[in-house]
């Protein structure tokens, strides 16, 4: 693209703009956030397309070539994906939203790639790769997520989840999980830090607070229930 181009161009932070705005503003501009950029540091600009949930949507568009963290070149001119007004894109690293896929809502910074298919949802994605997977109201950090479900108000920091379903405020931490449905609810609605979940968590079924329990240990639990009466009564398992 050319300089001249991006000069006519304005640079509007989308995500602390009042909706009644963003009528105001043309169907091509360059997505900031905090503060502006240089020329030579945009990277992509966005394209009115549409609404998403009532939000105008864009289309993304590189303006210049870089390798996103798959080490994949994108050209200048080449399509993204689509985003809508409160959704941002890092524009001074590696990150991007590959044709096809979708950010809504979300954070998407630190060399992050969302590819093949994948959605993010009111989520925050850093340093991450996001391929054939969808992310709702979920934070991923430092992770790798493929063929997946993270659903509501999960966080996974430092982990590869392949052909997972983790629903509900799971917190995975250095985890290698795969082919597995790993679900948790809190009465009070927390977040808890499970040490104990860590490597291959192939055949965990269900998490429970403080402790993850898969079919063998819940069947040794109950074979092997507590002898005290104060014991039984404290697990609920005090039979009258």
């Amino acid at each position: 693209m050319k300089k001249e181009f991006l000069r006519r161009l304005p640079q509007v932070d989308l995500v602390g703009l009042p909706p009644r705005d963003l009528k105001n503003f043309p169907p091509i501009l360059v997505p900031i956030r905090g503060e502006k950029l240089k020329e030579d540091e945009i990277k992509y600009i966005l394209h009115l397309c549409g609404q998403h949930d009532k939000a105008p949507c864009y289309r993304m568009q590189a303006v210049k070539e870089f390798v996103t963290p798959d080490k994949h070149l994108v050209h200048e001119g080449e399509w993204g994906g689509v985003v809508d007004s409160l959704a941002f894109v890092a524009q001074k690293d590696a990150s991007w939203v590959e044709n096809g896929s979708f950010a809504y809502h979300s954070a998407v910074s630190e060399d992050t790639l969302v590819s093949a298919q994948s959605t993010v949802l009111e989520s925050e994605v850093r340093h991450s790769m996001i391929e054939k997977s969808q992310i709702l109201q979920s934070r991923i950090n430092d992770s790798t997520i493929q063929n997946s479900e993270i659903l509501d108000h999960c966080t996974i920091v430092n982990s590869d989840v392949v052909n997972c379903r983790l629903f509900d405020r799971v917190w995975l931490e250095k985890v290698s999980a795969q082919s597995s449905s790993l679900f948790f609810t809190a009465a009070d609605n927390s977040v808890i830090y499970f040490e104990k979940l860590r490597g291959d968590a192939e055949n965990v079924r269900q998490l429970n607070l403080h402790d993850y329990h898969s079919p063998k240990f819940q069947k040794a639990k109950a074979e092997n229930k507590p002898k005290g009466f104060w014991q039984r009564l404290w697990r609920g398992d005090f039979e009258r």
